[in-house]
């Protein structure tokens, strides 16, 4: 008997034991599964970085090029007023090479959808095509629903796109969004953008916060967002950080700070009339900067080729008192006469606007 229970306890053990292994082994496998997940998800993550990285770098690239030679981006073409829309394509990158043709960018952007589903460039470069009507039958709604899945994939410029878009009152994305019980706003938009350092997004946002637009003002916040955009070379943004530091508008007055950024903008591929105008000003009153009445003239001049007024009278007024420049009062008495026609104008068209803006208001109401 005890024989036949000895035997029995040996079988059961042996039974057990080979229960526990392959329990143990099953355990392993678990977490081998689970840890090559884990490690699978986190280089798909860096791989997808790695493409925005590559993607913006790209457009960048483009767009510096773009401004050299003067040339508008595939974005700026689909723009409909100065702030719309100023997040570009790059599809084109334009260095001397022929672009390609828009029909087989369409076939192409079209085959790679195909292949992922979640390609968000391609989405978003088939939105631009559709968007334009280049290599196919312009299609404002089926634009719309490809900017969209390029956002939901994270996509900046996409996402920057649709800010702008929705700021700029355009029905057709509202009702894309609206198909899809999206809620989200210009400011919401722009905000995802910005959290991945889209510059243009930045710069809206400094810009919404700075005026109260959609958004609580908040000089603070517009300062911050300013100085993001300025620091990645945006020459807008450069300008405004200029003027925050002269005027203490957000932070503290820093007249050198305030002299550094204007320079930078003026000394972009594309130089600000603005900071060119605000250099001339503070060198000739020596703010932030040693006074110096020749520069001054000299960057008065450079605005005033540019086509900015305030510059015209203050370099006229150089001309008229001889400071910086030879004296010169008929050349003076003729360039006042030309800023005052051209502020004329100006004005006309400010308030033909603002006539044009209020009556669409009533209309709307």
């Amino acid at each position: 008997m005890n024989s036949k229970v000895s035997l029995l306890q040996a079988v059961w053990k042996r039974q057990n034991d080979a229960y526990l292994a392959k329990l143990k082994i099953r355990k392993q496998e678990k977490y081998e599964e689970s840890k090559t997940k884990i490690e699978r998800a986190a280089q798909e993550k860096q791989e997808s970085k790695l493409r925005k990285r590559q993607a913006y770098a790209s457009w960048e690239a483009g767009e510096k090029e773009r401004k050299k030679l003067g040339s508008g981006s595939t974005a700026e073409k689909s723009s409909s007023s100065s702030s719309s829309l100023s997040c570009s394509s790059s599809s084109s990158a334009a260095s001397g090479v022929a672009s390609p043709n828009p029909n087989t960018m369409v076939t192409l952007w079209r085959r790679r959808i195909t292949f992922d589903e979640k390609d968000f460039t391609a989405h978003y470069e088939l939105g631009m095509l559709l968007m334009n009507g280049e290599g196919v039958i312009k299609d404002e709604i089926q634009a719309a629903k490809h900017f969209r899945h390029s956002a939901f994939q994270g996509f900046a410029f996409a996402q920057c796109w649709l800010a702008a878009a929705l700021k700029d009152d355009n029905q057709v994305v509202q009702n894309e969004l609206d198909s899809q019980g999206l809620s989200l706003s210009a400011f919401d938009w722009y905000q995802k953008a910005a959290k991945q350092e889209h510059c243009q997004a930045q710069k809206h946002l400094a810009l919404m916060y700075a005026y109260g637009d959609g958004v609580g003002q908040c000089k603070k916040k517009a300062f911050q967002y300013c100085e993001a955009a300025a620091k990645q070379g945006d020459g807008e943004a450069q300008c405004y950080l200029g003027q925050a530091f002269l005027e203490a508008t957000g932070c503290k007055r820093n007249e050198a700070s305030a002299y550094e950024w204007y320079l930078k903008a003026a000394e972009q591929d594309v130089p600000s009339a603005e900071a060119q105008y605000q250099i001339g000003d503070m060198l000739a009153n020596g703010c932030g900067v040693a006074e110096n009445h020749v520069e001054a003239a000299a960057w008065w001049d450079k605005a005033m080729q540019r086509g900015h007024l305030e510059a015209k009278f203050s370099f006229a007024n150089a001309l008229t008192a001889g400071r910086g420049v030879l004296k010169d009062e008929a050349k003076a008495s003729k360039l006042r006469q030309e800023a005052e026609l051209q502020q004329k104008l100006e004005t006309e068209l400010r308030a033909r606007q603002a006539m044009k803006d209020s009556g669409e208001k009533l209309s709307e109401g």
